[in-house]
């Protein structure tokens, strides 16, 4: 197994390193450890607690805003294999950012039960819209929605775009917050989300910027000391 490279870091595969595949046991990890919360909690019981605004039931339920659910979903699989074939490092940061804060979610969560009653009956709703809730609703209930991870996808999205060198441009930029923004407000349209579970993602999101800007420097003298020694050899021999 090679060592990473300045090389190997923008082309891993083409160079030999593959180290960094085994980032793909979070999401695994993520989801079972979802699944057995979901499992846990499936149903509102007396000891959980209500966490939603007095004056949210009369923020609109739109279904349509669903279809921002499946983009992130979208948009986190194709940052996970773009950045595992072009940026490394980029890739392992964009990991630790979403994974660390959904698995934060899920302790403070399991620790602290917790429900809305928010979302309207769509047992009827055959629509296709209606039909996208029942996929998201079957995945992540109305319970232990706080932290929200929609909330973290988001942040993730957009940290990563600013991030990697791959992506760090400026009309990228400008779509991922805009993506971002849309995401988070359609949690609470979709009334999958309150407000309140806005505040602690948000906070898990600023608190693992200050490690991953650590991360992210340690990184780049690494990668730096690698093109010296090369530049030094070239030059010498």
């Amino acid at each position: 197994m090679r060592k990473l490279t300045q090389e190997s870091n923008y082309a891993p595969f083409k160079h030999g390193y593959f180290m960094h595949i085994l980032y793909i046991l979070m999401p695994i990890a993520f989801y079972l450890a979802h699944s057995i919360l979901e499992a846990s909690y499936k149903k509102i019981e007396p000891s959980m607690t209500l966490m939603q605004l007095d004056f949210e039931p009369a923020i609109p339920y739109i279904p349509f805003f669903s279809i921002a659910f499946f983009l992130m979903v979208g948009i986190l699989v194709f940052l996970t294999v773009f950045l595992m074939l072009t940026d490394v490092c980029a890739f392992k940061r964009f990991n630790i950012m979403l994974y660390i804060g959904l698995f934060l979610s899920i302790l403070i969560a399991a620790g602290f039960p917790n429900y809305n009653t928010l979302l309207p009956d769509i047992s009827h709703d055959d629509s296709f819209f209606g039909s996208l809730m029942k996929i998201i609703t079957n995945f992540d209930s109305n319970t232990n929605n706080f932290p929200s991870i929609m909330a973290i996808g988001a942040a993730a999205i957009m940290y990563s775009v600013f991030d990697s060198k791959k992506l760090n441009k400026t009309w990228l930029k400008i779509v991922s917050i805009v993506v971002a923004v849309l995401i988070v407000a359609s949690s609470i349209f979709i009334k999958h989300n309150s407000i309140v579970d806005l505040i602690p993602s948000a906070i898990i999101s600023s608190v693992l910027l200050i490690p991953l800007s650590l991360i992210k420097k340690k990184d780049g003298i690494k990668l730096g000391e690698e093109k010296i020694k090369r530049v030094v050899i070239d030059k010498y021999y």
